[in-house]
C-alpha cells in the first residue's frame, strides 16, 4: 500500500511532466548550456499598510521563480542564467530549501538588453 507522501510525489511529477518549459542552465557566462525542464511560477502579493481601510491603494509585488527537478539540478547557484528563449531570461537570486524532488529559485528576469547581450544563437537548437 501506498502512502500519502507517495501519492504527492507522483502527482507532483505529472505536474511537472504537462507544465515543463524546455530550457537553458548557465552556471557563468561562457560556461556551456545545460538542456533542462523547468515550470514557471509568479507569485502574486498585493501589500498595503496594516488596518487600512478597504480601497485603499496598495503595492503589487510580482515574485518569479522557477522550480527545478533536482535530478537535473540539485542546487541551483547564484547567478546562473535560467534561458527560456532568445527573449526570455532570468538570472537566480537565491534558492528555498529543498522540497523532495524539487527545489525553487526566486529569479529576476533580465532586460531586453541583457538577453541579447547574453544570447548565443547555437542555444536555438538546444533549446529545440
Amino acid at each position: 500500500m501506498t502512502g500519502w507522501r507517495d501519492h504527492k510525489r507522483k502527482m507532483r511529477r505529472d505536474v511537472h511532466q504537462h507544465m515543463r518549459v524546455p530550457s537553458l542552465y548557465v552556471v557563468r557566462t561562457g560556461a556551456e548550456p545545460r538542456r533542462v525542464d523547468v515550470r514557471q511560477h509568479t507569485k502574486f502579493q498585493e501589500t498595503g499598510p496594516a488596518g487600512a481601510p478597504q480601497g485603499s491603494p496598495e503595492l503589487a509585488d510580482i515574485t518569479p521563480r522557477i522550480i527545478f527537478s533536482r535530478a537535473e539540478v540539485p542546487s541551483p547557484q547564484r547567478d546562473a542564467v535560467v534561458v527560456v528563449s532568445e527573449t526570455e531570461m532570468y538570472r537566480v537570486d537565491h534558492s528555498r530549501p529543498p522540497d523532495d524532488q524539487w527545489i525553487t529559485a526566486e529569479v529576476v528576469q533580465l532586460t531586453q538588453a541583457q538577453a541579447t547581450a547574453l544570447w548565443d544563437p547555437d542555444w536555438a537548437e538546444l533549446l529545440a
